[in-house]
């Protein structure tokens, strides 16, 4: 399968109040053609500078970039579709005036009988009245209509779903992933949203100061992180705190407080953040999956009473924070 977007020692710096910046940092990665990118990064990361790289907005300071076999640049800008965060709109047209003039350029025929069919798979209804009147989410949902238009190979997305409602969400992330196969597409997603990228989303990118720690598909990312679990521990009466930290310390383990909702207590709920005993835990440490056993024995010898020892593999919360947030 061939790759979409290849980045190759990709450098770029600017200029700020402050000084020199790098936002790209010798940037390396592929993306498959079918792939959905989950770009992952807090603001200032680089995730946009990189998506203007990709257009061909910005020209690095070294390296090579090949989108869809090409350089960037106008060649292949037909072949985009294109999201940007906070995009400006022409505020006195209605939504079909501002599509239509978006689909003239493109060059397409039939423009009406295209967006009354996105706005029925979107369930979209922005009415006529002027773009300049419509609710934050919906211009957001205009925006994402027009990057649609004319059936773009890649789609290069800046925060599409910050402004759109739970339902919205959901329902252009189940149209993506249809788009994708119907039209053999590819797509990088921008976004702070974790949930929706761990469920849309085929591959993972991990930046930060414009150094991309992580890049390549969810089994790679699970493999990288495969030796890494969470062991999630319930007791059935209290123990207490100082007493774990001790037994904890030697093994090179440490604990946070957390609920396992699978196991919940006779009582309910119990105060588990206050006082110096706690009902259930979370461990955290390398190794985990395979040493469960030996803690257990560990904790039993304590005279812990167990109710529940539940292994866990880190989800895209907890990989986000290893890998970009601390």
């Amino acid at each position: 399968m061939p790759d979409v977007i290849n980045f190759c020692n990709v450098n770029f710096s600017y200029t700020s109040k402050q000084g020199p910046v790098k936002a790209l940092n010798d940037i390396n990665f592929q993306l498959p053609e079918g792939a959905v990118l989950g770009l992952l990064g807090p603001n200032g990361a680089g995730k946009t500078t990189l998506i203007r790289c990709i257009t061909g907005l910005l020209v690095p300071d070294e390296g090579t970039i090949q989108v869809l076999g090409s350089q960037p640049g106008r060649s292949i800008l037909s072949d985009m579709g294109v999201l940007i965060e906070n995009p400006g709109i022409y505020r006195k047209m209605n939504a079909m005036e501002y599509l239509s003039f978006f689909g003239r350029l493109y060059g397409l025929v039939r423009i009406r009988e295209r967006v009354e069919n996105l706005y029925s798979e979107l369930n979209f209804s922005p009415g006529s009245g002027a773009i300049g009147n419509l609710s934050v989410g919906q211009k957001q949902m205009l925006q994402i209509i027009r990057s649609l238009l004319h059936t773009p190979r890649l789609l290069l997305w800046d925060e599409p779903f910050s402004n759109l409602d739970p339902m919205y969400q959901q329902k252009c992330m189940e149209f993506l992933q249809q788009y994708i196969i119907k039209h053999s597409a590819t797509a990088l997603i921008a976004t702070h949203q974790l949930y929706q990228a761990e469920s849309l989303c085929t591959h993972f990118g991990f930046i930060k100061q414009g150094i991309l720690s992580f890049s390549g598909s969810r089994e790679k990312l699970e493999k990288t992180v495969s030796s890494v679990t969470d062991l999630e521990v319930q007791l059935g009466c209290p123990f207490e705190k100082s007493k774990l930290e001790n037994i904890l310390a030697p093994l090179g383990y440490s604990f946070e407080v957390g609920t396992i909702t699978d196991y919940p207590t006779a009582e309910g709920e119990r105060d588990n953040a206050s006082g110096e005993t706690l009902t259930h835990f979370a461990l955290s440490g390398e190794g985990l999956d395979k040493r469960a056993p030996e803690l257990i024995r560990v904790f039993c010898a304590a005279g812990m009473e167990l109710a529940a020892v539940v292994p866990r593999k880190k989800n895209i919360h907890k990989v986000y924070e290893e890998l970009v947030s601390r």
